[in-house]
């Protein structure tokens, strides 16, 4: 196969008024059906995610007053499948002047930090708390002794995340001399028996370890290496094994700017870590500067789950599926925000170079009925004009599987309006040997209107999720991956293919989890 072409033809629309109607909750325009989703207000970076007797904690940077960027706080969800969700209350408020931004949590299942009460593991929450008081101060004056505008706290839970307390003999770790120092990610090491905190300062990677959550101290930083224009943020450090069984260590690093299609974008390693230093491997980089986990516009600051059982085969990982170019701006009113498809991390191993596979968690629980494994025949393919109606389906939410041997293909989700009044948003999958792009029409003058990957293997399945308001592409089962949102005036009513000779295809579509 040397060409894939995946063309979505919609009209960039105002925003909406608030929906006040309870009964339409979830229902809103462009609200996903499947991705999770803020009931209201902003929300940003995934943090806080940990695994426990049988439940999923997302937590994640939260506003509930407005849909635009504010004072932050943990919100908090719970999930038993990572598909359908359950709202809870806010875990973390934040207090005066100081913000509760990103971090991690963990299981403290012996009690090393004491702030357990016998009866639970404390569950314990580190974040950085960012006092506007001094990033005020800093933006007047420049003067370093405000440069403690960030530094690392802990809050706990003594009833498995409900409640939540800060310590009170915060901060943990202290302001170095970093205007950013932000969004600790704390991972246990059965190798080292450490906790090891991975922090993120301006233009490097700070290691911390602990043998008991509470004093920390420093070993080493990792720096001058991928792309360094723009500020690292969310790191996560943890390790994984091939199906050999060899063990390499990831390190994930966002940048909030200079990501391969313009504003944010997270880039990974692959190499060693001995304890105290991280050392990518001598040929992970080859002629590319950086590697990235999604090579579309829309996934930012993921990490992955803490605590669960299968760490070293592969992680659970969730993204922010928006950017910070026009994160603000989207046209969606009463909430801001999606996250990515839940994914699992695996370490494969292509020619001499170890890279990630992010492969979409199984989505069976919410596949319909009516559709479900049917080939493309089975669902009136008009042999003509190679179309699938989607008004005889009536769905926003489908997955499309393809296995295929073909030349070239193309596949085109639009609406008859496009086709009177020509003035719609498209983008242009291109994939072929060594070069897979997309071209993005623009969304006022923030949106991100080119965006390219370099692929080399061979093209030999695509999956793709839309819902509503997005689309995330997984070339063989997640060896590339691009993610996108996108906004309409008229719903798709069609998919158009060509160059389906010996193609096999699964439609599917996906209920709504809400």
């Amino acid at each position: 196969m040397k060409n894939f072409i995946i063309i979505l033809i919609v009209l960039f629309s105002s925003c909406n008024a608030v929906e006040n109607n309870i009964q339409n909750s979830f229902k809103e325009k462009y609200r996903p059906q499947f991705h999770f989703s803020p009931p209201s207000g902003w929300m940003n970076d995934p943090n806080g995610m940990f695994y426990l007797n049988g439940n999923y904690h997302l937590f994640y940077q939260h506003y509930p007053d407005d849909n635009v960027w504010g004072p932050m706080h943990w919100a908090h969800a719970v999930s038993k499948d990572l598909i359908h969700w359950e709202n809870k209350p806010i875990a973390i408020y934040p207090d005066g002047n100081n913000y509760i931004f990103s971090g991690s949590a963990i299981v403290d299942k012996n009690n090393k930090s004491g702030l357990g009460d016998g009866n639970n593991p404390p569950i314990l929450a580190f974040y950085t708390n960012h006092d506007m008081f001094l990033e005020r101060m800093w933006n007047e004056t420049k003067e370093d002794r405000y440069i403690h505008v960030e530094t690392q706290h802990i809050a706990y839970s003594q009833d498995l995340g409900k409640t939540w307390t800060k310590y009170d003999k915060n901060p943990i770790i202290d302001n170095p001399g970093f205007r950013d120092y932000r969004d600790p990610k704390v991972t246990w090491s059965e190798e080292y028996k450490k906790w090891f905190i991975t922090l993120a300062a301006r233009d490097r990677i700070i290691f911390y370890s602990s043998e008991n959550l509470i004093d920390w101290e420093f070993i080493s930083e990792f720096t001058g290496i991928g792309e360094m224009n723009g500020v690292w943020e969310c790191p996560d450090l943890f390790p994984l094994v091939d199906e050999e069984g060899e063990k390499k260590w990831v390190l994930f690093v966002s940048i909030n700017k200079s990501s391969p299609n313009g504003g944010s974008g997270t880039q990974y390693f692959i190499g060693d870590f001995n304890g105290k230093d991280f050392v990518v491997d001598d040929n992970f980089l080859g002629d590319e500067k950086s590697i990235w986990i999604d090579y579309g516009s829309d996934n930012y600051a993921g990490v992955t789950w803490n605590n669960t059982s299968d760490n070293l085969k592969s992680r659970k990982f969730i993204g922010w599926m928006s950017n910070w170019k026009y994160g603000q701006m989207v046209p969606t009113s009463k909430w801001r925000s999606a996250m990515t498809i839940p994914r699992d991390i695996t370490l494969i191993k292509n020619s001499d170079k170890y890279r990630l596979k992010f492969s979409s968690i199984d989505l069976q629980k919410i596949e319909s009925e009516s559709y479900n494994g049917k080939i493309v025949d089975a669902l009136k393919l008009d042999e003509n004009l190679n179309r699938i109606l989607l008004t005889e389906i009536s769905t926003d939410s489908f997955e499309i599987n393809l296995k295929n041997n073909s030349e070239n293909l193309t596949i085109k989700f639009s609406s008859e309006t496009f086709e009177i009044n020509r003035g719609n948003y498209l983008t242009d999958k291109n994939f072929n040997d060594k070069k897979r792009t997309l071209d993005v029409e623009t969304f006022r003058k923030r949106f991100i209107n080119k965006q390219k990957a370099k692929f080399n293997s061979k093209v030999s399945s695509l999956d793709l999720l839309l819902d509503n308001s997005s689309i995330e592409v997984f070339v063989n089962d997640g060896e590339l991956v691009m993610s996108d949102v996108f906004f309409y005036n008229s719903k798709f009513d069609m998919v158009e293919f060509s160059g389906l000779n010996n193609c096999i295809m699964n439609h599917k579509i996906l209920k709504s989890i809400w």
